[in-house]
Protein backbone atom coordinates (compact mmCIF):
# COMPACT_ATOMS: atom_id res chain seq x y z
CA UNK A 1 0.00 0.00 0.00
CA UNK A 2 2.49 2.56 -1.17
CA UNK A 3 5.06 3.42 -3.82
CA UNK A 4 6.95 0.56 -5.38
CA UNK A 5 10.07 0.57 -7.51
CA UNK A 6 10.76 -2.32 -9.86
CA UNK A 7 14.30 -2.64 -11.24
CA UNK A 8 14.70 -4.82 -14.29
CA UNK A 9 18.33 -5.57 -15.07
CA UNK A 10 19.54 -6.42 -18.54
CA UNK A 11 20.76 -10.00 -18.88
CA UNK A 12 24.55 -9.86 -18.86
CA UNK A 13 25.31 -13.14 -20.61
CA UNK A 14 25.74 -12.91 -24.36
CA UNK A 15 23.21 -14.96 -26.27
CA UNK A 16 23.77 -16.53 -29.67
CA UNK A 17 22.22 -19.24 -31.81
CA UNK A 18 25.06 -21.53 -30.75
CA UNK A 19 24.24 -20.94 -27.08
CA UNK A 20 20.58 -21.77 -27.72
CA UNK A 21 21.61 -25.00 -29.43
CA UNK A 22 23.86 -25.99 -26.53
CA UNK A 23 21.22 -25.31 -23.88
CA UNK A 24 18.58 -27.25 -25.79
CA UNK A 25 16.33 -24.35 -26.81
CA UNK A 26 16.61 -25.34 -30.48
CA UNK A 27 18.25 -27.97 -32.65
CA UNK A 28 21.34 -27.57 -34.78
CA UNK A 29 19.18 -27.83 -37.92
CA UNK A 30 16.91 -25.04 -36.66
CA UNK A 31 19.94 -22.84 -36.01
CA UNK A 32 21.31 -23.51 -39.49
CA UNK A 33 17.98 -22.67 -41.07
CA UNK A 34 17.65 -19.41 -39.15
CA UNK A 35 21.15 -18.42 -40.22
CA UNK A 36 20.06 -19.08 -43.81
CA UNK A 37 17.02 -16.86 -43.22
CA UNK A 38 19.25 -14.02 -42.04
CA UNK A 39 21.57 -14.55 -44.99
CA UNK A 40 18.63 -14.25 -47.40
CA UNK A 41 17.34 -11.15 -45.56
CA UNK A 42 14.09 -12.95 -44.81
CA UNK A 43 11.56 -11.18 -42.58
CA UNK A 44 11.17 -13.26 -39.42
CA UNK A 45 8.51 -13.18 -36.69
CA UNK A 46 9.27 -14.65 -33.27
CA UNK A 47 6.23 -15.45 -31.16
CA UNK A 48 5.54 -16.76 -27.69
CA UNK A 49 3.96 -15.81 -24.36
CA UNK A 50 5.72 -13.60 -21.81
CA UNK A 51 8.46 -15.56 -20.01
CA UNK A 52 8.84 -18.12 -22.81
CA UNK A 53 12.24 -16.89 -23.99
CA UNK A 54 11.06 -14.88 -27.00
CA UNK A 55 13.48 -12.06 -26.21
CA UNK A 56 16.34 -14.59 -25.98
CA UNK A 57 15.66 -15.82 -29.51
CA UNK A 58 15.45 -12.25 -30.84
CA UNK A 59 18.74 -11.45 -29.06
CA UNK A 60 20.40 -14.51 -30.61
CA UNK A 61 19.22 -13.52 -34.08
CA UNK A 62 20.45 -9.98 -33.46
CA UNK A 63 23.87 -11.32 -32.46
CA UNK A 64 24.04 -13.36 -35.70
CA UNK A 65 23.66 -10.33 -37.97
CA UNK A 66 26.72 -9.18 -39.94
CA UNK A 67 28.79 -6.63 -38.04
CA UNK A 68 29.14 -4.35 -41.07
CA UNK A 69 25.39 -3.75 -41.40
CA UNK A 70 23.50 -0.84 -39.89
CA UNK A 71 20.91 -2.30 -37.54
CA UNK A 72 18.10 -0.30 -35.96
CA UNK A 73 16.70 -1.88 -32.78
CA UNK A 74 13.36 -0.67 -31.41
CA UNK A 75 12.44 -1.80 -27.92
CA UNK A 76 10.03 -0.89 -25.15
CA UNK A 77 12.50 -1.84 -22.40
CA UNK A 78 16.28 -1.77 -22.62
CA UNK A 79 16.80 -5.55 -22.75
CA UNK A 80 18.62 -6.27 -26.00
CA UNK A 81 22.37 -5.78 -25.78
CA UNK A 82 23.90 -4.39 -28.97
CA UNK A 83 27.17 -6.05 -29.93
CA UNK A 84 27.46 -4.83 -33.53
CA UNK A 85 29.38 -1.56 -33.88
CA UNK A 86 26.81 -0.07 -36.30
CA UNK A 87 23.76 -0.87 -34.20
CA UNK A 88 21.47 1.85 -32.87
CA UNK A 89 18.70 1.42 -30.30
CA UNK A 90 15.57 3.51 -29.96
CA UNK A 91 13.12 3.19 -27.08
CA UNK A 92 9.47 3.07 -28.02
CA UNK A 93 7.66 5.63 -25.84
CA UNK A 94 4.46 3.56 -26.04
CA UNK A 95 2.64 1.25 -28.42
CA UNK A 96 0.23 3.94 -29.66
CA UNK A 97 0.53 6.63 -32.30
CA UNK A 98 3.86 7.97 -30.99
CA UNK A 99 5.31 4.45 -31.14
CA UNK A 100 4.22 4.22 -34.77
CA UNK A 101 6.08 7.46 -35.49
CA UNK A 102 9.27 5.92 -34.07
CA UNK A 103 8.88 2.93 -36.44
CA UNK A 104 8.43 5.27 -39.42
CA UNK A 105 11.41 7.38 -38.35
CA UNK A 106 13.62 4.30 -37.97
CA UNK A 107 12.58 2.99 -41.39
CA UNK A 108 13.27 6.42 -42.94
CA UNK A 109 16.90 6.07 -41.83
CA UNK A 110 17.15 3.13 -44.25
CA UNK A 111 18.89 0.64 -41.97
CA UNK A 112 20.06 -2.68 -43.34
CA UNK A 113 18.08 -4.42 -40.58
CA UNK A 114 15.12 -3.46 -38.45
CA UNK A 115 14.52 -5.31 -35.17
CA UNK A 116 11.47 -4.86 -32.91
CA UNK A 117 11.31 -6.51 -29.51
CA UNK A 118 7.49 -6.23 -29.39
CA UNK A 119 5.20 -5.84 -32.40
CA UNK A 120 2.17 -4.35 -30.64
CA UNK A 121 -1.07 -3.53 -32.43
CA UNK A 122 -0.39 0.09 -33.36
CA UNK A 123 3.05 -0.80 -34.72
CA UNK A 124 1.85 -3.41 -37.24
CA UNK A 125 0.69 -0.89 -39.85
CA UNK A 126 3.85 1.28 -39.83
CA UNK A 127 6.09 -1.81 -40.00
CA UNK A 128 4.16 -3.37 -42.90
CA UNK A 129 4.29 -0.03 -44.72
CA UNK A 130 8.06 0.08 -44.21
CA UNK A 131 8.39 -3.44 -45.65
CA UNK A 132 6.22 -2.47 -48.61
CA UNK A 133 8.55 0.49 -49.21
CA UNK A 134 11.54 -1.83 -49.45
CA UNK A 135 12.71 -2.58 -45.90
CA UNK A 136 13.83 -6.19 -45.54
CA UNK A 137 15.82 -8.17 -43.01
CA UNK A 138 13.16 -7.50 -40.36
CA UNK A 139 13.04 -9.43 -37.07
CA UNK A 140 10.01 -8.75 -34.86
CA UNK A 141 8.60 -10.36 -31.72
CA UNK A 142 4.86 -10.91 -31.28
CA UNK A 143 3.58 -11.87 -27.84
CA UNK A 144 0.81 -14.46 -27.72
CA UNK A 145 -0.11 -17.85 -26.23
CA UNK A 146 0.36 -19.69 -29.53
CA UNK A 147 1.57 -19.19 -33.08
CA UNK A 148 -1.98 -19.31 -34.45
CA UNK A 149 -3.37 -16.71 -32.04
CA UNK A 150 -0.37 -14.43 -32.44
CA UNK A 151 -0.76 -14.35 -36.22
CA UNK A 152 -4.53 -13.93 -35.89
CA UNK A 153 -3.98 -10.72 -33.88
CA UNK A 154 -1.91 -9.12 -36.64
CA UNK A 155 -4.72 -9.09 -39.22
CA UNK A 156 -7.24 -6.93 -37.29
CA UNK A 157 -4.37 -4.77 -36.02
CA UNK A 158 -3.45 -3.94 -39.61
CA UNK A 159 -7.10 -3.33 -40.54
CA UNK A 160 -7.51 -0.94 -37.59
CA UNK A 161 -4.53 1.11 -38.75
CA UNK A 162 -5.65 1.53 -42.37
CA UNK A 163 -9.09 2.84 -43.30
CA UNK A 164 -10.86 0.87 -46.01
CA UNK A 165 -8.70 -2.25 -45.70
CA UNK A 166 -10.66 -5.47 -45.27
CA UNK A 167 -9.57 -8.60 -43.41
CA UNK A 168 -8.83 -10.64 -46.54
CA UNK A 169 -6.62 -7.93 -48.06
CA UNK A 170 -4.84 -7.37 -44.74
CA UNK A 171 -4.05 -11.08 -44.44
CA UNK A 172 -2.65 -11.16 -47.97
CA UNK A 173 -0.53 -8.09 -47.25
CA UNK A 174 0.88 -9.66 -44.10
CA UNK A 175 1.58 -12.95 -45.90
CA UNK A 176 3.59 -11.02 -48.48
CA UNK A 177 5.47 -9.10 -45.77
CA UNK A 178 6.65 -11.90 -43.48
CA UNK A 179 8.08 -15.25 -44.47
CA UNK A 180 9.11 -17.24 -41.40
CA UNK A 181 7.63 -17.47 -37.90
CA UNK A 182 9.39 -19.01 -34.89
CA UNK A 183 7.23 -20.16 -31.97
CA UNK A 184 8.89 -20.30 -28.54
CA UNK A 185 7.35 -21.97 -25.50
CA UNK A 186 8.09 -22.55 -21.84
CA UNK A 187 7.48 -26.15 -20.82
CA UNK A 188 7.32 -27.83 -17.44
CA UNK A 189 10.61 -27.98 -15.64
CA UNK A 190 11.22 -24.36 -16.73
CA UNK A 191 12.50 -25.56 -20.10
CA UNK A 192 12.48 -23.09 -22.98
CA UNK A 193 12.01 -24.67 -26.40
CA UNK A 194 11.47 -23.58 -29.97
CA UNK A 195 8.20 -25.42 -30.53
CA UNK A 196 8.13 -24.89 -34.27
CA UNK A 197 9.56 -22.94 -37.16
CA UNK A 198 6.95 -22.43 -39.86
CA UNK A 199 6.80 -20.85 -43.29
CA UNK A 200 3.98 -18.40 -43.94
CA UNK A 201 2.60 -19.91 -47.13
CA UNK A 202 -0.23 -17.49 -47.92
CA UNK A 203 -3.60 -16.23 -46.76
CA UNK A 204 -7.14 -17.54 -47.04
CA UNK A 205 -10.39 -16.20 -45.65
CA UNK A 206 -8.68 -13.41 -43.75
CA UNK A 207 -6.27 -15.81 -42.01
CA UNK A 208 -2.56 -16.45 -42.49
CA UNK A 209 -1.66 -19.97 -43.58
CA UNK A 210 1.50 -21.66 -42.35
CA UNK A 211 3.28 -24.96 -42.81
CA UNK A 212 5.74 -26.34 -40.31
CA UNK A 213 9.36 -26.77 -41.38
CA UNK A 214 10.60 -27.91 -37.94
CA UNK A 215 8.76 -28.79 -34.75
CA UNK A 216 9.31 -30.12 -31.24
CA UNK A 217 7.59 -33.30 -30.08
CA UNK A 218 7.22 -33.76 -26.33
CA UNK A 219 8.33 -37.10 -24.93
CA UNK A 220 5.22 -38.67 -23.41
CA UNK A 221 7.38 -40.67 -21.04
CA UNK A 222 8.80 -37.50 -19.43
CA UNK A 223 6.21 -34.74 -19.93
CA UNK A 224 6.96 -33.09 -16.58
CA UNK A 225 10.60 -32.54 -17.52
CA UNK A 226 9.92 -30.79 -20.82
CA UNK A 227 11.98 -33.37 -22.68
CA UNK A 228 11.36 -34.32 -26.29
CA UNK A 229 12.81 -34.28 -29.78
CA UNK A 230 13.25 -31.66 -32.46
CA UNK A 231 12.42 -32.87 -35.93
CA UNK A 232 12.20 -31.76 -39.53
CA UNK A 233 8.78 -32.23 -41.13
CA UNK A 234 10.08 -32.76 -44.66
CA UNK A 235 8.81 -29.39 -45.93
CA UNK A 236 11.42 -27.56 -48.00
CA UNK A 237 10.64 -23.83 -47.68
CA UNK A 238 10.59 -21.43 -50.60
CA UNK A 239 13.61 -19.72 -49.05
CA UNK A 240 15.82 -22.43 -50.57
CA UNK A 241 14.78 -21.40 -54.08
CA UNK A 242 15.48 -17.77 -53.25
CA UNK A 243 18.95 -18.62 -51.96
CA UNK A 244 19.73 -20.50 -55.16
CA UNK A 245 18.53 -17.54 -57.24
CA UNK A 246 20.96 -15.29 -55.36
CA UNK A 247 23.82 -17.69 -55.88
CA UNK A 248 23.95 -18.59 -52.18
CA UNK A 249 24.32 -22.15 -51.00
CA UNK A 250 21.74 -23.83 -48.79
CA UNK A 251 22.10 -27.07 -46.85
CA UNK A 252 18.97 -28.98 -47.92
CA UNK A 253 19.83 -32.05 -45.85
CA UNK A 254 18.47 -30.31 -42.74
CA UNK A 255 14.95 -30.58 -44.18
CA UNK A 256 14.95 -34.36 -44.45
CA UNK A 257 12.07 -35.67 -42.31
CA UNK A 258 13.04 -37.13 -38.95
CA UNK A 259 11.07 -39.06 -36.35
Amino acid sequence: NGSQVVLRKRRQSELSLEVLVRNGTMSRAMSTFLQQCLQARTNVLVTGPFGAGTTNVVAALLAALPIDERTMVLQQTDELALSQPLSTALLLPDVGESGGKVVRTAAAMRPHRLVLDSLANALVGPLVEAIAAGQDGVVAAVRGPSLKLSLARLVPALVAGRAGLDMASAAMWLAASFHIVVEVGRLRGDRHRVLRIAEISGAEGGELRTRDVFDFVLDNAMPDLGEGNFRATGVVPGLVTELRARGLGADETIFRPTR
